[in-house]
């Protein structure tokens, strides 16, 4: 069982990598998206 410690604040932390080799195509824009979602949480969590 996993607890949250309060000190690290409210957004569970996570670890997240991403790879892919396509430049172009519809690969590179869902990862695109997910880059973008990541880096939107991220920068939310800074601001708590």
């Amino acid at each position: 069982r996993v607890r949250r410690y309060d000190s690290l604040g409210a957004v569970p932390p996570m670890a997240v990598s991403i790879y892919t080799w396509e430049k172009a195509g519809i690969i590179s824009q869902l990862v695109d998206k997910m880059t973008s979602v990541l880096q939107e949480r991220f920068q939310s969590s800074i601001n708590i």
